[in-house]
């Protein structure tokens, strides 16, 4: 699955580890989903706590959908 995170989260001055936080991952998760390991892909309930993670912190300049951050998923919810 393609993920526009690793340019989300850069574009919006976060590391790795405070998005990780922010969401309850691991860096390791988020690094898997960044580099698109072969045979990893995330799970809905995975990308949604991203999504809602980004959502949350107040520096944030926008709100996020699924879409744009995982294009890939179907569902878009």
């Amino acid at each position: 699955m393609s993920s526009n995170l690793r340019e989300v989260r850069e574009g919006e001055g976060l590391s790795r580890a405070a998005l990780a936080r922010e969401a309850r991952l691991s860096e390791r998760t988020l690094k898997r989903i960044e580099d698109g390991e072969k045979g990893y892909a995330p799970t809905p309930v995975t990308m949604n706590k991203l999504r809602n993670a980004l959502n949350r912190i107040p520096t944030i300049s926008r709100k996020y959908d699924l879409g744009e951050i995982f294009p890939d998923f179907e569902n878009g919810s």
